[in-house]
């Protein structure tokens, strides 16, 4: 099953400081069960990812490999427990529905 997150908008780093990404996300998951998972902890998973994608230089992202290596920090970042007494979450995968680096 897939779980669309709302799109995320955020400055990146960059000389001039004129840079921005603008990503929409969909996790690939196992059942619903994994979606209930994340949608209780959903404003610290969107902290994290925002905190990631604005530690990013356009450079990083403008190659396939940049969005290969970042979909695999999104990843791990999202799957990362919240609450050491909740079962781990697992992610199969992370989709880029929109991708606009400007």
């Amino acid at each position: 099953m897939f779980f669309a997150l709302d799109p995320m908008t955020v400055n990146l780093l960059s000389d001039d400081g004129q840079h921005y990404l603008r990503v929409g996300l969909s996790l690939k998951l196992a059942n619903e069960k994994m979606q209930e998972g994340l949608q209780q902890h959903m404003p610290e998973i969107r902290s994290r990812i925002l905190l990631a994608l604005s530690n990013k230089h356009p450079e990083e992202l403008s190659t396939l490999e940049g969005k290969h290596a970042l979909a695999q920090e999104l990843k791990t970042l999202i799957e990362k427990p919240t609450d050491a007494s909740e079962p781990p979450v697992h992610v199969e995968a992370v989709l880029f529905t929109e991708f606009v680096v400007q």
